[in-house]
């Protein structure tokens, strides 16, 4: 009954829900490995598989309401002890008829007569009023709405999604943040995982927890689903924690432990149970564990106080208070980190546009330097002088032997007979142009020094 009710608490859902589930859908979660996911496939209210998604199930920090420790030893008893369990496809098989769906409701009889007989019964329900099985629902809604969900968020976790708003029918089923976050707030002292000891071999201890501590659950689920429950078990075995099994159980699988060759001193437990932080960003979902400090020492405590029950209350409120401490830290943290986030963005988008616009302000400089290089390239290597202008007494003359024309010349200027007359192939502007014209180009004749018979020679480039 602890492990319907924890199970049906954590859903948020009906008797006749928890009593219909099926173990094949109990899975290990698809991101994390240490928490499970689960699906309630049967109601009078489903209709299509719209109405029926596939949800997270996290550990609790309060051990009474870990629905991890309640599944893990329910199973691995019940399918220990009950012929007709190994059978049966249900997770919560209380009939001894394994047929869908007849067995889910003769479960469902079975439990809600133990609630009225027995459970209802007791005298911390006696001024509770009228009191049945769907009390459970309505605590798990009002649980999380004191905690300040809201009723949307609400609403997701319990299922009541429905097609009476337009944008209903456009939402995602699944909805992983939204229903990570319900299910932590559905966890008494904040959600936790349990994780293997890392001073002791790992493939030691997941033989220990699938060959002695959950084997029979090993035959039924995944051996990853049996991790998952059989490392709370484990954690159990080693804790302080009193009234949920025998201290006889605990001491006889602690000998077949020490039997299979782990040696575990006293105060050490072979699972760390951490406190798990749910966040979410952009509808991504961040379990973050936080490690405690070193744990109390409750076996001193108790032998000084004698009482075990005060030494489980004073654990737990200290755990549920590190765990809302560190839960704010974290939080203040996680904000402080998206503030990060959203700077580091106007920062990368302001580098990018200061980027872009050098990068074209360079290009642009680059570009007239390169211009400048090449008109500066394309002249000649040495400079030359300026041509002196002729002088009329420096006019050509015609020797009257040979008739050849030559030039007498007083000034300091070089002879301009011993330059080509040839004009470049290809100009590539009209500056190239110029000095060719005026100044000549690669120690060629200036163009406007050429006589009529060089001009006649090039007379095609020249007029062009």
């Amino acid at each position: 009954m602890r492990a319907l009710v924890n199970y049906q608490f954590h859903l948020m859902a009906r008797v006749d829900d928890t009593t219909q589930v099926v173990l094949e859908h109990i899975k290990v979660h698809d991101k994390f490995c240490n928490c499970l996911k689960t699906r309630l496939n049967w109601s009078k209210n489903v209709n299509d598989e719209r109405d029926a998604p596939w949800q997270v199930i996290l550990g609790s920090v309060n051990s009474s309401f870990c629905c991890f420790i309640s599944l893990g030893l329910w199973l691995e008893m019940n399918l220990k002890t009950n012929p007709s369990a190994s059978l049966s496809p249900y997770l919560f098989a209380f009939s001894d008829d394994i047929s869908i769906p007849l067995g889910g409701l003769k479960s469902k009889a079975i439990v809600q007569k133990i609630f009225g007989q027995k459970v209802f019964k007791m005298e911390e329900f006696k001024d509770g009023g009228k009191l049945g099985s769907h009390s459970i629902r309505k605590f798990s809604a009002t649980h999380v709405r004191n905690s300040g969900a809201t009723k949307d968020e609400r609403e997701t976790r319990g299922r009541w999604k429905g097609k009476t708003r337009v944008s209903d029918i456009y939402d995602d089923v699944e909805l992983p943040y939204p229903d990570c976050k319900m299910a932590e707030k559905l966890c008494f002292g904040g959600a936790c995982f349990y994780l293997l000891n890392p001073n002791f071999d790992s493939a030691a201890l997941s033989n220990i927890i699938l060959g002695l501590i959950v084997p029979n659950i090993r035959k039924r689920l995944p051996d990853s689903v049996a991790l998952v429950l059989g490392s709370a078990v484990l954690w159990l075995i080693y804790s302080c924690v009193p009234d949920i099994v025998p201290e006889s159980y605990k001491e006889e699988m602690k000998v077949k432990i020490e039997e299979a060759g782990v040696k575990v001193e006293e105060g050490i437990n072979l699972i760390i149970k951490t406190p798990v932080i749910i966040s979410g960003d952009q509808g991504v979902v961040y379990m973050d564990e936080l490690p405690l400090s070193e744990p109390m020492n409750f076996e001193t405590e108790q032998q000084q106080t004698g009482n075990s029950n005060v030494i489980e209350g004073r654990m737990v409120n200290e755990q549920v208070r590190s765990g809302d401490q560190l839960r704010n830290w974290m939080l203040a943290i996680q904000s402080g980190l998206l503030s990060l986030r959203r700077e580091n963005m106007e920062i990368k988008s302001e580098m990018a546009a200061m980027k872009s616009t050098m990068m074209s302000t360079i290009e642009r400089g680059f570009g007239v330097v390169n211009g400048n290089i090449r008109r500066v390239a394309v002249q000649p290597a040495q400079r030359m002088g300026s041509v002196q202008p002729q002088l009329p007494h420096e006019m050509e003359t015609l020797a009257p032997a040979t008739g050849i024309r030559t030039g007498t010349s007083t000034g300091p200027g070089p002879s301009m007979m011993s330059h080509p007359a040839t004009l470049m192939p290809t100009p590539r502007n009209l500056h190239d142009l110029w000095n060719e014209y005026i100044f000549g180009v690669g120690g060629r004749k200036p163009a406007r020094l050429f006589s009529m018979t060089e001009r006649g020679q090039v007379k095609y480039k020249y007029c062009r």
